[in-house]
């Protein structure tokens, strides 16, 4: 399976796609840094050094060379600081807050069979909501079901007290969106809105 990994960092979203089947054959990453890390452990991927507002102006199908809706996953993580609710000022207005539709704009291009977005449970409450009714509105029109949870790693066997809000998208007519069950009995206190223990 032929995955596509935006904001990659460096690489940690991409290797547990491939420890769980895919292939990222294409990835984009901001810092070069981080990018040159994300090479050193996957050094079969194409890396892309830049701002996504870019990749979205390249034509990515070419470069990929494949057609609209032969990539399984588009995959990523947008920066999460200005969801935080630890940010010092969290608004709609920073910036980072909308490189999610920048994300969106190459799962229009691609059109993949199934999406993933991960962050941080603050992106559910900023502007009361307005980020995640875009985000199913802009993938539902695009063709998809959608659906979110909110995990808490130490529920998976991940040694870290973090909970991320995940998004999994899939094109209406694949079948159900499913989230896996805990399999640990891990405690945590969550310091955001609505989250239960």
């Amino acid at each position: 399976m032929k995955s596509v990994d935006l904001f990659a960092g460096a690489g940690g979203l991409s290797c547990g796609l491939k420890q769980s089947g895919f292939s990222p054959i294409l990835a984009n990453e901001l810092v070069p840094q981080y990018a040159e890390t994300y090479q050193i452990n996957q050094q079969n991927t194409q890396m892309i050094v830049g701002d996504v507002r870019q990749v979205c102006e390249i034509n990515i199908k070419k470069l990929l060379g494949a057609k609209a809706g032969e990539i399984d996953l588009v995959a990523g993580g947008p920066p999460c600081q200005g969801f935080s609710i630890n940010a010092p000022i969290r608004s709609l207005d920073d910036e980072r807050n909308h490189l999610f539709k920048d994300f969106l704009r190459v799962v229009a291009s691609l059109k993949p069979k199934a999406v993933l977005i991960e962050n941080v449970p603050g992106i559910i409450s900023l502007g009361k909501g307005t980020v995640v009714k875009q985000i199913y509105a802009e993938l539902d029109a695009l063709g998809y079901k959608v659906g979110h949870r909110i995990l808490f790693a130490g529920h998976y066997g991940v040694p870290q007290m973090r909970f991320r809000t995940v998004f999994i998208a899939i094109k209406k007519h694949k079948g159900e969106i499913s989230f896996p069950e805990p399999r640990f009995s891990a405690k945590a206190v969550a310091n955001f809105t609505g989250a239960k223990e």
